[in-house]
């Protein structure tokens, strides 16, 4: 049933849609470790990458299954 969707021509649409997603994701995190490497001593910053991952997971099935976008 879901075989269309992971098709060559259906997937080469939705690389652009990836690069858009995970630059997003790129500027939130480097925004994040900007402002943390100033803020705390010895300049290292913690982030849950688990939560990160989920996110953009959820956000690039959204966009690219549903047509939906959730932000």
């Amino acid at each position: 049933m879901l075989n269309p969707v992971f098709s060559i021509a259906h997937m080469r649409q939705m690389v652009t849609l990836f690069n858009i997603v995970c630059g997003r994701l790129q500027t939130a995190i480097g925004a994040r470790v900007s402002a943390g490497c100033s803020s705390v001593e010895g300049g290292e910053v913690e982030l849950d990458m688990l939560a990160w991952m989920g996110r953009t997971a959820l956000e690039l099935i959204g966009q690219a299954g549903l047509g939906h976008s959730f932000d």
